[in-house]
């Protein structure tokens, strides 16, 4: 099952590679440090195979969101319909309200800008109340016919099938499919050894150097716009004088030697949404 937030550069379509290739080269690892860890997608395949995680990300909402997601799960907070102006007023507050605003309601997952343009708030709006609010003057004008007696799970699931046959198999409710990854993490019931809010170099490692690796997973140079920027020049200084195994996600590290290359789709390279060669380095 892939886990993790939806987040801008996921690693969610590649976590299984990149830990299937740390693992088989590293066999009496016991303790993984994601210092990047954005979404999790890594983090929570390596802790799924019994390997102790150290989750870190500077990003304090997204933090908060992960953590009440692991401990709390989706409540009906998180079905709630967020406006522009909601949007604006949360997405910078560094609780879970903040991190979820960005996380699932952002366009592109930018985490900057609202997820949908004013043209089409309104009918999305209408999705919205029809699959979650069960709102029977949406169900009609948006034609779909559907069964108000059966369990909420199972009416949900059948009203967004209708949008989805509605629109000629075209998924038009994003920000439910987001949330959607939320309750699959709270229900995988996968914990993380230990959480940090902090810059990666100020996370202290202290466990032994042969049982121990190290993860990063930094925006890349010449892709899409972060909230969270990074200093690559300091970064390098970090690899070059850690005692740790480390590994690193990207397109080009000279530093580091490449160990693999891996094919997936991305709409971070500017040219839209296509494929590329994303690499794993190690050093």
């Amino acid at each position: 099952m892939k886990l993790g937030l939806p987040y801008m550069g996921s690693k969610r379509k590649l976590a299984k590679q990149i830990v299937d290739k740390i693992i088989a080269d590293n066999p009496n690892m016991e303790h993984f440090y994601d210092l990047f860890g954005g979404g999790g997608a890594v983090s929570f395949e390596m802790a799924s195979r019994g390997i102790d995680v150290y989750y870190n990300e500077l990003n304090t909402g997204v933090v908060k969101l992960l953590t009440h997601v692991m401990k709390k799960g989706v409540t009906k907070k998180y079905y709630q319909w967020v406006t522009r102006e909601e949007f604006m007023e949360n997405k910078t507050k560094d609780n879970w309200l903040g991190g979820f605003t960005k996380v699932c309601w952002s366009f592109g997952n930018n985490q900057m800008g609202y997820m949908y343009g004013k043209p089409k708030e309104a009918r999305k709006l209408l999705k919205h109340n029809a699959a979650v609010n069960k709102d029977k003057k949406a169900l009609k004008e948006l034609g779909i016919d559907v069964d108000l007696t059966a369990p909420y799970n199972v009416r949900r699931i059948e009203v967004c099938r209708g949008i989805h046959k509605l629109h000629g198999g075209k998924i038009q409710i994003q920000h439910l499919e987001r949330i959607n990854t939320l309750i699959k993490i709270a229900d995988s019931g996968i914990k993380f050894k230990k959480i940090y809010n902090k810059s990666y170099i100020d996370v202290k490692i202290k466990t032994p150097k042969k049982r121990t690796v190290v993860y990063l997973d930094p925006p890349y140079k010449g892709t899409g716009t972060y909230e969270m920027e990074v200093d690559h020049k300091e970064l390098e200084q970090y690899v070059q004088d850690s005692k740790y195994k480390i590994y690193m996600s990207g397109y080009d590290v000279p530093y580091m030697s490449c160990i693999e290359s891996l094919k997936h789709h991305s709409n971070l390279s500017g040219k839209g949404y296509s494929a590329v060669m994303e690499k794993l380095y190690a050093k």
